[in-house]
């Protein structure tokens, strides 16, 4: 016999129009408690609370009493079909061993497509983030769901409460076996922690089999430290006083110096800056913006960065290689595009231009190793902790929210000097 989730309630808190109150189902679990509409009503009178019934009576002489009492028949065997309904909800669960969420039963009892399976969930938040302009969250999602049926060949028939701690070990031991290093299992597994964190703030997934608490798969033990590049003082020097003879290497140089002036600006929110992101202030002109990475996070702040004669002068050296189209204030976008997609797509395959073009200026100042946008951040980090700018500057300017992110940042940082001190030793 399978356990009793449900109860009818009459709903006295609230009179209808027609001087009845209505009668709910109350599914109740883990002491929660989600109503479900029934589109039945009564009266307290003839409301019984024990048995959850319309009470009936026999031998009722007048015709509108007879009818009154047909009515009342009819809504208890419309009760009794809905209780055999939700009877039967309740053992297919437990059946199949499912630890169901509240919004699964009433999704189920309300003969709606059935919630808790995994690659619908993944697929509707990736058109969300498609529709929301969340272009390379939407990219990285999908990029994990493509491996993610690379595992499981079952992942669309696959429930939330089957992605157990064993299965994601699973996947894990999946992608080691690939060759996948510590830091891409990081990137897949925390797209797969994120997903389970969203299914169960929407009810779709249960917390009770979540499997990413740290003493149980710890994602964050998977995320290797990086090297991160930044060219030395006198590497840097050498790049600000020798212009490239290659005009596509002299412009690669111009926006690697806009990038490292602007505090590291990253090439997706140079490229999308426009004139209307340069405001006057009190000091002078400044650039405002928000970052792309962080821009629809909660508290996000807009950063705003005094344009300098440096800055001035990189940017009026781009403008001489190539006019900026529309409103932008670099010449960066050559087209304009007609969708979201398009657009970003764009501008990935110009920052590989860019790239492919630092990569050859590298050569051409015989620095040894190659030049990549994100070694302009890096190196503007580096320099400033050199000169002694407090941690909570640095990571103002470089737009983190949480001091902690800059000092894990500036700590990957410091193991490339004191590998460097030990040189000259």
């Amino acid at each position: 016999m399978s356990k009793r989730y449900h109860r009818f309630k009459l709903r006295n808190d609230r009179e209808l129009q027609n001087g009845e109150y209505a009668i709910i189902m109350v599914i109740t679990k883990y002491g929660k408690r989600q109503f479900i509409s029934l589109n039945i009503s009564s009266t307290e009178e003839f409301w019984d609370e024990q048995q959850e019934r319309l009470v009936v009576f026999k031998g009722l002489r007048t015709a509108q009493k007879r009818e009154e009492n047909e009515k009342r028949m009819k809504a208890n065997a419309l009760l009794a079909r809905y209780n055999q309904r939700a009877l039967d909800i309740s053992y297919e669960y437990e059946k199949e061993h499912i630890d169901w969420t509240l919004k699964q039963f009433k999704d189920s009892f309300m003969n709606r497509i059935v919630q808790g399976k995994v690659k619908p969930f993944l697929e509707d938040f990736i058109t969300t983030m498609l529709d929301t302009r969340h272009i390379g969250t939407a990219k990285n999602y999908k990029k994990t769901l493509r491996v993610w049926e690379q595992f499981d060949k079952k992942l669309h028939e696959r429930l939330f409460v089957e992605v157990d701690l064993a299965y994601v070990n699973d996947f894990n031991n999946w992608l080691i076996k690939r060759g996948c290093s510590g830091n891409t299992r990081f990137g897949y597994l925390k797209s797969v922690k994120a997903l389970f964190v969203r299914a169960i703030r929407e009810e779709v997934a249960s917390k009770t089999n979540f499997p990413f608490e740290s003493h149980l798969f710890n994602v964050s033990e998977l995320k290797e430290e990086t090297i991160k590049r930044y060219l030395p003082t006198e590497y840097l020097k050498k790049l600000k006083d020798t212009p490239s003879k290659v005009p596509q290497q002299e412009f690669a140089r111009q926006l690697f110096l806009f990038s490292y002036y602007t505090y590291g600006m990253s090439y997706i929110d140079l490229a999308n800056l426009k004139q209307a992101n340069v405001v006057c202030m009190e000091k002078g002109n400044y650039i405002v913006y928000r970052r792309q990475k962080t821009r629809n996070t909660r508290n996000s702040k807009p950063i705003s960065i005094r344009i300098t004669p440096e800055i001035e002068q990189a940017i009026q050296a781009m403008v001489q290689y190539r006019e900026p189209i529309g409103d932008y204030l670099l010449p960066v976008i050559t087209k304009e595009k007609d969708t979201p997609i398009e657009h970003y797509n764009h501008i990935e395959s110009l920052r590989q231009w860019y790239n492919d073009y630092l990569k050859k200026l590298s050569t051409e100042l015989e620095f040894d190793f190659h030049l990549t946008g994100y070694v302009s951040r890096h190196t503007m980090a580096m320099q400033l902790q050199e000169n002694e700018i407090s941690e909570s500057i640095i990571s103002q300017v470089m737009g983190h929210k949480k001091l902690e992110t800059t000092k894990i940042y500036l700590d990957s940082l410091k193991t490339d000097v004191i590998d460097k001190a030990a040189e000259v030793l």
